[in-house]
């Protein structure tokens, strides 16, 4: 039996429907798919940064000529919708902060990977005005998920939800500088 026909884990003789299969060509081949890949995704990553740069220097353009002609009420309408979409990431960040914080509270070991399950968690999350979550609808959601998903080992399975959570007496905590800040970019948004 010749080497290029033998399973290197085992020893055991590699079906390949009748003909040999060579392996260390099989990892040559392999390899070279992997360095293409990469290329590949370098050179996406490159056309995206090009990409976002273009849109913003048309940004840029465009509010110049806007401001060159003397149209403010467009100006100003351009400037909002950048402004909203500023609020939305600010707003989106915030939120997803605060579950995060909470399934580290949890227990959660891998907090990234949690965050990817969750989806899209604005209907099962209570936020105020503020986008504070509510604890006790935060603590069952986490708790949800903590049970939902436990044969992916995400919650080490001696911690529970923060002691608030789920309760409804927590009280609100005073405002912190982080929530001076969301109120004062509120503010200047407009909301």
């Amino acid at each position: 039996m010749s080497e290029e026909n033998v399973d290197q884990s085992g020893g055991a003789p590699v079906d390949g429907g009748g003909a040999g299969v060579d392996v260390t060509e099989l990892q040559k081949q392999l390899d070279a798919l992997k360095a293409k890949n990469e290329e590949l995704m370098g050179d996406v990553k490159s056309k995206s940064r090009k990409l976002k740069s273009f849109e913003e220097k048309q940004v840029e353009l465009e509010e110049k000529r806007l401001q060159e002609e003397g149209k403010y009420k467009e100006l100003l309408e351009l400037e909002k919708k950048k402004n909203l979409g500023l609020g939305q990431k600010f707003k989106t960040r915030l939120m997803d902060s605060q579950i995060k914080e909470a399934a580290k509270a949890a227990g959660c070991t891998n907090v990234n990977a949690f965050m990817k399950l969750v989806g899209n968690y604005e209907d099962s999350v209570k936020f105020n005005d503020d986008f504070e979550a509510d604890s006790e609808s935060l603590g069952s959601f986490i708790n949800e998920l903590k049970d939902e998903y436990k044969e992916l080992a995400l919650f080490k399975s001696d911690v529970k939800a923060p002691a608030d959570a789920g309760t409804g007496d927590a009280k609100p905590a005073p405002k912190t500088s982080k929530q001076a800040a969301v109120d004062t970019f509120m503010k200047l948004l407009g909301a």
